[in-house]
């Protein structure tokens, strides 16, 4: 199934978003034939489009229902597509030197919720769009844990 990306989302990203998934679903193709090498990675709605939806998107203009990602998604599922988004080490970075509720949130919080304070202070602590954060939530409601 294709992701539906709304165009203000893909003319916010800053890059071409079609020739960014085809490289990038190259790049994924030849790291299937090497041994050692780190994976390839991209922007977090990139990944999200190649590996969850084998590259398949389309653009809607903005008037268009736009499918809402998850709300919600369970802290492993969280930090799994924050690892795979190579973001992880960054995030907790963020955390280290977050007040002292953002820390203990970090740590205990079974569920992670997309407009949760935490949430949107670290994604803009790190210079992520609300777009890219969505990707994220989008990645992490899809694995299975």
């Amino acid at each position: 199934m294709a992701l539906i990306v709304n165009q203000a989302t893909a003319d916010a990203l800053g890059f071409s978003l079609p020739a960014a998934v085809l490289a990038h679903k190259a790049a994924v193709e030849a790291h299937r034939l090497t041994v050692g090498v780190p994976a390839p990675t991209a922007h977090p709605i990139v990944e999200a489009i190649v590996r969850q939806h084998g590259g398949l998107f389309s653009v809607v203009e903005s008037e268009a229902p736009v499918e809402e990602g998850p709300l919600r998604v369970t802290r492993a599922q969280a930090r799994i597509a924050l690892s795979r988004a190579g973001l992880l080490s960054a995030v907790e970075a963020a955390v280290s030197a977050a007040d002292e509720e953002t820390r203990i949130w970090y740590a205990d919080a079974g569920v992670w919720k997309r407009n949760a304070a935490p949430v949107v202070s670290l994604g803009a602590s790190l210079n992520l769009t609300p777009a890219q954060i969505d990707a994220l939530f989008i990645t992490a409601s899809q694995i299975d844990v």
